[in-house]
């Protein structure tokens, strides 16, 4: 993987989860509405029911994970921490996979690598999401999209995806030198058929 995209994909999930740790649950959750709005970041919409309770209720000031520990305690230790104890069970526990999923995965650039046209698309969306978390991944994404504009992108990309399609074996035999021994011989095999017909061409 070329270094700005490592490097991108690397900022962009310490940002998130720094944002996840301490963020409110109202802040994330807006954050990844919004995100989820857009055509080329495919999170998943916040259900609405647990968009609609953090965005009304006092608990939605805390952030997702201290939500998700309060979900799993008693009701009576619970009326400790918030005053809608059963609600919060509720629109917490209930949703709990999906917040426990939340990543900065459908943030992160794949590899191998898209169309110039549509990574330069993609990245116009990301850099206004991505900025709410930090300006240096934002940065690096703006050097990326410089990349998608060389003449040498394209070859990268066809690289990177027959890379990609090589089988364990193939790419074994690749290290080891075996395939170019076989491009050699055929190459060999080649001339020698074309002698073979210049001479009865004579």
């Amino acid at each position: 993987m070329p270094p700005p995209i490592a490097a991108y994909n690397d900022l962009v999930d310490e940002a998130f989860e720094r944002f996840r740790r301490d963020a409110s649950a109202e802040a994330l959750l807006e954050f990844v509405d919004r995100a989820a709005h857009t055509p080329f970041v495919e999170y998943e919409t916040p259900p609405d029911e647990l968009l609609e309770y953090v965005r009304s209720r006092d608990a939605g000031a805390y952030p997702v994970d201290e939500l998700l520990e309060y979900a799993g305690y008693s009701p009576s230790k619970l009326t400790h921490y918030v005053g809608d104890a059963d609600l919060l069970k509720r629109r917490v526990a209930t949703n709990r996979t999906y917040l426990e999923r939340l990543s900065a995965d459908p943030l992160r650039i794949e590899w191998p690598l898209e169309t110039a046209e549509r990574l330069r698309f993609r990245i116009d969306e990301l850099v206004g999401i991505v900025g709410r978390l930090g300006d240096e991944a934002a940065a690096t994404l703006r050097e990326i999209r410089a990349l998608t504009r060389e003449d040498g992108y394209e070859r990268i990309r066809r690289a990177a995806h027959a890379d990609a399609e090589l089988t364990d074996d193939q790419r074994a035999r690749l290290e080891r030198g075996e395939i170019e021994d076989e491009v050699e011989r055929a190459r060999e095999t080649l001339e020698t058929l074309e002698s073979a017909l210049d001479e009865r061409s004579d």
